[in-house]
Formats: structure tokens, C-alpha cells, sequence
């Protein structure tokens, strides 16, 4: 296990294939902050953290190779991978969230 630092987006939640769980995995998703934008942009206290971006992230590269962003007024928590039944490869599945539309005063999931 070796920790380091991936790329520049400020994410939190991670989460990968949990078929994966103790093994080298390729692949990890999280969530990206959208209100205080790049690490290097954080100032303290911070007003508020609101996630509307989601991000797939190399591991072995450390580099994003994906990366969803929500529609205006939409704000996305916790990602979970969902592995299809019989996948080929570790990012064949799906990613299952809550999400709220501050606009219409909705949840979805």
C-alpha cells in the first residue's frame, strides 16, 4: 500500500469495484468538490463544499480519465460501484448515487 496524492481535483468519497477490495484495483471514482474548485485554490475556514462532479482516476497513473459534471443546481454524495454480473473488466459495472436538485427541490438516486 502506498499513499500519494492524485492529480489536482479536490474529491472526496472515493470508492472503487469492491471485487477489487485488497487487491490491486485499476480504477477509483469520487466525487469532486465544485465550490472551493483546485487544491491549490482551498482557502480556511471554508464557506461551504457542495460535489457536482464525478471522476474516474488511473491509479496507476494518478491522472483522470473520466470526468461527469452535473447540471446546474444538481449536487451528487457518496458514489458506489456496482459490478454487472459477469464483467470482463474491473470498470464494467455501474455507479449508483444520491443526487439533489436544488432547483426543483428533488432527490433521485
Amino acid at each position: 500500500v502506498k499513499e500519494r496524492r492524485l492529480g489536482e481535483l479536490a474529491g472526496e468519497f472515493p470508492c472503487i469495484n469492491p471485487n477489487y477490495v485488497g487487491e490491486k484495483a485499476e480504477f477509483a471514482y469520487t466525487v469532486v468538490d465544485g465550490f472551493m474548485g483546485r487544491l491549490k485554490q482551498w482557502t480556511y475556514p471554508p464557506i461551504g463544499i457542495v460535489y457536482n462532479s464525478l471522476a474516474k482516476y488511473d491509479l496507476g497513473s494518478g491522472s483522470v480519465v473520466d470526468k461527469w459534471d452535473c447540471d446546474q443546481g444538481l449536487y451528487i454524495y457518496e458514489p458506489e460501484f456496482v459490478p454487472k454480473v459477469d464483467s470482463k473488466s474491473e470498470d464494467e459495472g455501474f455507479l449508483v448515487l444520491f443526487c439533489t436538485d436544488a432547483i426543483k427541490d428533488k432527490s433521485y438516486f
